[in-house]
């Protein structure tokens, strides 16, 4: 199986580079073309792309996919490349994509990533805070990790974010579309005091 998987991951990563290619002989804008390397992909092969972009200095960016949720092995793997990328062309600008786990990312030294957990959490009736996600919707008070489920220090906890975001529990409780428009702001606020560092990964709980 092992032997299967990794000839489908190179098959992709061939394919990858040949589009990249492609693009980089035809199109008017190849500067801003950026490849994608796989978690999985032949990591000569990385070592090969790197290799053309050390050759090609006019580009600038670089992506990083296949860490999205659900790979146990995607921290591992980002940290890894992005490390050994940076190294190598410190002016590359490392684009993650899926990935917004946002106790891992101040521990990988990328420079972008994107995700539709605002969206979808929102959507579910969750919304996102320091310490995880918390259900909010009058449709899931059934939950164990609704709001009004919650110990009572939780919920002030919850409260207090709400508040210092400019939004209330009934608007998140009853409106899809404030959960939402409050994610991206708490996602927001996040990005705004991110920092890198190169230590160990501290969790916060909220119970």
């Amino acid at each position: 199986v092992e032997d299967v998987l990794y000839n489908l991951l190179t098959q992709t990563f061939n394919e990858g580079w040949k589009n990249f290619l492609y693009i980089q002989n035809h199109s008017k804008y190849a500067d801003k073309c950026c490849f994608v390397f796989h978690r999985g992909e032949p990591e000569d092969g990385l070592d090969m792309v790197l290799k053309y972009y050390k050759e090609h200095p006019q580009l600038k960016f670089f992506g990083i996919g296949g860490i999205a949720k659900g790979h146990k092995d995607g921290f591992n793997f980002a940290r890894y490349i992005c490390d050994k990328i940076k190294k190598e062309i410190p002016y590359i600008k490392i684009h993650l994509f899926g990935y917004t786990r946002l106790k891992e990312l101040p521990y990988i030294k990328c420079d972008s990533t994107d995700s539709t957990t605002w969206i979808m959490v929102g959507a579910s009736g969750q919304i996102a805070t320091r310490f995880g996600l918390v259900s909010v919707s009058n449709g899931s008070r059934h939950k164990s990790d609704n709001f009004y489920n919650l110990p009572k220090n939780a919920q002030e906890v919850v409260l207090q974010e709400l508040a210092d975001n400019g939004f209330t529990l009934e608007q998140v409780s009853n409106d899809y579309k404030y959960r939402m428009i409050y994610n991206i702001r708490h996602f927001k606020n996040w990005s705004d005091n991110y920092k890198y560092t190169n230590l160990g990964i501290k969790k916060n709980t909220l119970l």
